[in-house]
């Protein structure tokens, strides 16, 4: 039987050691009251007293030392997750990327700059996941949309032989709109007169290319006329005249109102349209300030065959599945599908969280940096490399020989590359890992295998679907906040009731019969006693509210207390905060929440409102740094502004941002979202750009520091109020348009009047403020709102910051250029923003040439001239 060891007390804290708090207390009595007090002893009342107390303080200290964690159960405080604070938005190439491949139907993606006079334009190509042919039924036919060919194949009866052909349409970017439109194919001709072309190319032996030219009605009164390109993989002897003859008039035959097979290509290319629209709206409701999306296509392909020679498997391999899985392999290679991975899975490899939560948040798991450089676009192929995946099979014991076809729009460019293929313009073509052009000679001990093309093929695709969809399942890992244990803290059991029954101190203790002295004496004790019930009942009313300190909620207060309604027999002690008039019922006082003149007079003497202030603005202070974020310029402005005093809308203000801190913080370099449109009043869709908060993240933070409680984008050439806004014009969304007639002005205050900055649109803002309204009137704070405006800009932006002086009769360029400001953005989804942006342009030109505005940006200009060198 276990033998219990006595408690060590010196690991005690003295706060849980009884002895100790005895001891020191009965050495502060000896120090204050030794003349009149003499007895220490356990029969004294005073030690009895000191006992019962010392046992209370220990209950106290055992509840002030508890967990963090349980302090904070329950509470709602401000302590983000990892997952709520660590991500930001799309900054980077590399976050870009990762948002647009956890995107449904994009499999890859690439971002490039523009090339031009303008910085800040890119270039986005997608490769795009395969779509079902037929969606809702059954069949596993897909459509690859990023190519443009169709496949086909037509049995000469002549010779009963059966060719393999492609169509191959002009690429995406010459199709005409026509065949992404909403009017079906109606009918394909390929007229008699027009023969079948060829290219002359000597070096060939067979004919393996045809064009000719092709119409196609889309309904009655609109047609097409398309160059089509016929491919042929095997081709057709260049001695065997009547066979080409045979194979073209078939061809012409089969494909005259084929309706059906051409009709694919139209599916295809709505399909395409529809993710790349899709794409489109989603990209630029994640734009950066300053930036934008010049082009947006979809990646060509070039396909590699891959042909494996004496493939010599042991005795046992299933020769199916080793090659279904090789081909897999070498795909993956090839052409590599990126699957996130999940949290746990990260946490597994010891990545920090800080590299785990690093760019945005996905739907499904997570993408790291490494995930992503394997699918980095390449410019060659070795087929080393390849013959390693190969021999890393455990059912693989030797191959003679591996080689590599190369086909660009179906054209064969290479073949029989043995040792490295350099791939066509890979930043336009991307290799993809070719089934059809594949083939393997298997051997087992020397002597061939025949197997079953179809139930190769079968399994690959098997292989791939579970690849693609074994996707993590714990897309929402965090690490989040401790939850602790949920403890009643703020329960006090008062101390009167561990007292012996002749002290008197509980109801009934005391006879009827007992003289009104022995009463005055009960209640004198109870009195005495109930000072110090009730500053511990405070204290641990302090510990159970220690979560509301450390929260963004409205409070108001941060010294906690607590009324003694518990403590036996109080109700005598507390009558004389009764109201003698009324009366009212002993429970009806401790319901009454307004009137109590007891729990107010708790109230005044625990905190004043200068020290809520103060201690409030502390908490919040330090729930900000928390999050490396600083108040200390606007503190010290409104402070100064109040006297001195810290006033309730710095509390707020800084309430207000801790609320919002997640999305201020990880979204202030994303611009406003021009696409977005909202449901008016009356039911229709309408560009969502005015009296809107879709502005930029910039702007709603630096309204957030700047104690703004209105960011959106709204009329402020007649603000009056207190409710202060300002208007942010990205140039690089004034870039000329095609036959556009205005062009921004470069702005100068140089002596010369050159332009500071001769490229009036790359990477540049306009930020006009209305300088007659509520706070803007006050010097120190104007000085204040350039500072921040400037700090929270990205450091690779330059603003331009106006002052506007209010309306007048004769100063209403602010007016007009804020109605042609307006009257933009509602036309970028419309034909007429050409117009619309001349007209904003010319009005800009002429509101910063005005005297209503006043430009803050001044600078020295150096002068050599005058640079004393002495």
């Amino acid at each position: 039987m276990d033998t219990l060891l006595p408690l060590d007390r010196q690991s005690l804290p003295a706060s849980m050691d009884a002895q100790t708090l005895l001891r020191e207390a009965r050495a502060q009595v000896e120090a204050l009251a030794s003349e009149r007090w003499t007895d220490y002893n356990t029969h004294d009342p005073g030690i009895t007293i000191l006992e019962h107390l010392v046992y209370a303080l220990t209950d106290l200290g055992l509840r002030s030392r508890l967990d963090i964690a349980d302090y904070l159960a329950g509470a709602k405080n401000s302590f983000f997750t990892a997952r709520e604070v660590l991500p930001n938005a799309p900054g980077t190439i590399t976050d870009f990327r990762r948002l647009l491949i956890d995107r449904p139907g994009i499999r890859n993606a690439w971002l490039e700059d523009t090339p031009g006079d303008i910085n800040g334009l890119h270039t986005l190509l997608l490769d795009l996941e395969p779509a079902k042919l037929n969606p809702g039924s059954n069949t596993t036919e897909e459509l690859d949309l990023n190519t443009t060919w169709l496949k086909g194949n037509l049995t000469i009866t002549e010779n009963g032989k059966t060719y393999d052909y492609y169509v191959i349409f002009p690429a995406w970017e010459e199709m005409p709109t026509a065949w992404a439109g909403k009017t079906d194919l109606t009918d394909v001709a390929l007229p008699p007169e027009k023969k079948f072309g060829k290219p002359d190319d000597p070096d060939k032996v067979v004919y393996d290319q045809y064009y000719i030219e092709t119409i196609f009605h889309f309904g009655p009164l609109a047609q097409q006329t398309l160059e089509l390109w016929i491919r042929l993989p095997q081709g057709i002897s260049k001695e065997n005249v009547q066979e080409e003859v045979n194979f073209l008039a078939a061809l012409r035959t089969k494909l005259h109102g084929n309706l059906r097979f051409f009709q694919t290509h139209q599916q295809r290319a709505r399909l395409r349209k529809l993710r790349l629209t899709e794409a489109e709206q989603f990209t630029r409701g994640h734009r950066n300030l300053c930036e934008d999306w010049s082009e947006i296509g979809t990646i060509r392909v070039q396909e590699i065959g891959v042909q494996l020679d004496g493939l010599e498997l042991s005795p046992g391999a299933d020769p199916v599945a080793v090659l279904a899985r090789i081909y897999f392999l070498l795909e993956q290679f090839i052409d590599p599908h990126i699957r996130p991975l999940g949290f746990e899975q990260l946490r597994a490899l010891e990545r920090p969280a800080a590299d785990i939560f690093e760019g945005p948040l996905l739907t499904a798991g997570f993408l790291p940096d490494d995930q992503l450089h394997a699918a980095q676009r390449a410019d060659s192929i070795y087929t080393s490399d390849l013959v390693r995946i190969v021999m890393e099979q455990p059912e693989v014991t030797g191959i003679a020989r591996l080689t590599l076809e190369h086909y660009t729009e179906r054209l064969h460019t290479a073949t029989r590359v043995t040792n490295c293929l350099n791939l066509r313009n890979p930043r336009l073509y991307k290799p993809k890992f070719s089934f059809e052009d594949s083939a393997a000679r298997v051997t087992k001990r020397g002597v061939g295998l025949t197997l079953d093309r179809e139930a190769v093929r079968t399994k690959w695709l098997a292989l791939k679907a579970a690849y693609a969809q074994d996707l993590p399942a714990n897309g929402d890992g965090d690490l989040p906040v401790p939850a602790g244990e949920h403890l009643d803290i703020g329960a006090y059991y008062s101390v009167q009731n561990e007292f012996p029954q002749v002290y008197g101190l509980r109801a009934g203790e005391i006879p009827d019969s007992a003289p009104a002295s022995r009463r005055a004496q009960a209640k004198q004790l109870k009195g005495y006693l109930c000072l110090f019930d009730q500053l511990m009942a405070n204290h641990t009313a302090q510990l159970a509210n220690l979560g509301k300190l450390f929260s963004s909620d409205d409070i108001r207060q941060t010294y906690f207390y607590q009324p003694l309604y518990q403590t036996p027999a109080v109700q005598e002690v507390i009558d004389a905060y009764l109201n003698d008039k009324t009366t009212p019922s002993w429970s009806d006082f401790q319901q009454d929440k307004e009137d109590n003149a007891y729990l107010k007079g708790l109230k005044e003497s625990t905190e004043s409102d200068e020290q809520f202030h103060l201690r409030r603005n502390l908490f919040l202070d330090h729930l900000l740094a928390r999050l490396g974020e600083d108040f200390s310029e606007y503190s010290a402005w409104a402070i100064s502004s109040n006297g001195g005093q810290i006033p309730d809308d710095l509390i707020r203000a800084k309430l207000a941002f801790l609320r919002q801190a997640p999305e201020l913080s990880s979204r202030r370099g994303v611009a406003f979202d021009y696409t977005a449109t909202r449901v008016d009043a009356n039911g229709k869709t309408v560009p969502d750009i005015w009296d809107t908060e879709n502005v930029s993240g910039y702007e709603k933070r630096v309204a957030a520091l700047l104690g703004m409680s209105d960011c959106r984008r709204r009329t402020l050439h007649n603000a009056r109020g207190v409710e202060e806004g300002l208007h942010l014009i990205e140039h690089a969304l004034l870039r000329p348009i095609e036959s556009g007639r205005n062009l921004l002005k470069p702005i100068s205050f140089l002596p010369d009047n050159d332009p500071f900055i001769a490229d009036p649109y790359s990477y540049q803002v306009s930020i006009f403020l209305p300088g007659g309204a509520g706070r803007f009137r006050d010097i120190e704070f104007r000085a204040l709102v350039e500072r921040v405006l400037r700090r929270e800009l990205p450091a690779h932006l330059f603003a331009w910051i106006y002052w506007v002086k209010p309306p007048s009769d004769f100063m209403n360029s602010f007016e007009q250029f804020e109605s042609a400001y307006r009257d933009w953005l509602e036309s970028l989804h419309t034909n007429r923003r050409k117009t619309k942006q001349d007209n904003l342009v010319a009005k800009f030109n002429a509101l910063i040439s005005s005297k209503q505005v006043e430009l803050t940006n001044r600078y020295n200009v150096f002068d050599a001239s005058t640079t004393d060198t002495t």
